[in-house]
């Protein structure tokens, strides 16, 4: 243990000492000299030792070592209360996405690190091949939506990680505590349901393409690094790539039947038909990429499918024929050729012939209009196309694939929910569908 190492949970539990004193005893101090004075007082009796061991000691021993965070929080505190700092808005604003990241973390770490659930989310911030590219993308969300304070500071966590600073290896005890998570949970039940309407549909969509991005990114660079834990650990079978992916997928499906509800009394038969054809698109890939729920449910896999299917599980996209003596992959031929020259179409067919008929109400755009197809935006198209190329050109493994489908069915949810042509989906949209 180094030195920083030994003196920091000192520190970080003396400079919460010293925060509660000075939330305390500020009322009575209506200078900022005062206050200030109060702060560095309790912090230096905090570290003094009384009985051989100082209250930073004590508290160190309940609490244990706080998280970056924590200690970026106080040390805002401080700033704010000593100095007559207020916050700008947008600091504010970042403040809380903080406490939104911070208490949905919370809610789904500590039960898992108690043992409620199977996986253990703990154990994944010891070697965090998830994490870290998770907390990339918010990062790089935060620099391009100008979220500077919380960019910054979930940089120095990893920067912090990193250095080792704590004696701690994992990267979650420099991200959150138990009191951080607390104090995130609380001010989230206060706010309720309000920081939830502040997410606009630009923040949303950014959000998605900065996590498809940079789990792109970081298998791009884990698949020259260490192609062990690229196989064994980011695309793993039933892994976190795997989930996302079928997650991804049902919320399309979900997305279909909210629209199916709100405009089966408004709509054409036709037009209805093709929204519910992409949900059951987006229920089958997402069943295949679940197995149709065989892990899940623990049911055997179908007699007739265990002498075709290569994994030997539920589902069609794994299964071999033979054709003329010759095996024929499924999954190559139909979800492979047959899937990649569908997207061709529509990328560089159907989308430049839309945009020119959209622009003068053509024909083919009314066409695409009845029928209720998707057409995508600009940064959707070109992400289908980063995708297949950054996968096939810059990842070196056999198991790149799931990479296609994790960052492809990302950006297939975006083009459902949010098509350049949205408005069709409008209930007072009547020109082109009826």
């Amino acid at each position: 243990m180094t030195a920083i190492q030994s003196l920091l949970p000192l520190i970080s539990n003396a400079l919460l000492i010293a925060c509660t004193a000075l939330a305390i005893g500020q009322r009575c101090l209506p200078h900022r000299h005062q206050r200030a004075a109060l702060t560095v007082l309790a912090f230096i009796i905090a570290l003094f030792p009384f009985t051989g061991l100082s209250p930073a000691h004590y508290l160190a021993g309940l609490v244990g070592n706080l998280s970056i965070t924590s200690l970026a929080l106080l040390g805002l505190y401080i700033a704010c209360r000593c100095g007559d700092i207020n916050p700008t808005e947008s600091i504010r604003a970042d403040l809380n996405r903080l406490y939104l990241i911070v208490g949905i973390t919370a809610i789904f770490l500590y039960p898992s690190a108690l043992g409620f659930s199977q996986m253990d989310l703990y154990r994944e911030g010891y070697y965090p091949i998830v994490l870290s590219p998770m907390m990339l993308s918010i990062i790089l969300l935060g620099i391009f939506r100008s979220w500077f304070f919380l960019s910054s500071l979930l940089a120095l966590v990893f920067f912090g990680y990193g250095l080792g600073i704590f004696e701690s290896s994992n990267l979650w005890d420099y991200l959150v505590d138990p009191l951080v998570a607390i104090f995130s949970l609380t001010h989230l039940w206060k706010a309720g349901s309000s920081l939830f309407h502040r997410l606009s549909e630009p923040a949303l969509q950014a959000a998605a393409v900065s996590f498809a991005g940079s789990f792109l990114l970081f298998s791009v660079f884990l698949s020259h690094v260490n192609q062990d834990a690229f196989r064994y650990q980011l695309v793993v079978e039933d892994g976190f790539t795997e989930t996302v992916t079928a997650i991804s997928l049902f919320l399309v499906v979900i997305v279909c039947i909210s629209r199916l509800r709100r405009l089966r009394k408004h709509r054409p038969i036709l037009f209805l038909g093709m929204i519910g054809f992409v949900g059951l698109a987006g229920l089958f890939g997402a069943g295949e990429e679940i197995s149709w729920g065989q892990r899940v449910f623990g049911w055997e896999t179908p007699e007739v499918l265990l002498d075709y299917n290569r994994q030997a599980e539920t589902g069609l996209h794994n299964l071999v024929v033979e054709v003329n003596d010759k095996k024929v992959s499924i999954n190559k031929v139909i979800f492979g050729t047959g899937l990649a020259l569908a997207m061709l179409v529509y990328l560089f067919v159907m989308t430049p012939l839309y945009r020119r008929h959209r622009l003068r109400n053509g024909p083919f755009a009314r066409l695409i209009n009845r029928f209720a197809i998707p057409m995508p935006k600009n940064y959707q198209a070109i992400g289908y196309l980063i995708v297949v190329a950054c996968v096939e050109l810059l990842i070196d493994s056999s198991k790149r694939g799931e990479m296609t489908e994790f960052a492809g069915s990302i950006i297939f949810l975006l083009n459902v929910t949010f098509p350049d042509n949205q408005e069709i989906f409008d209930i007072d949209f009547e020109q082109s569908v009826s």
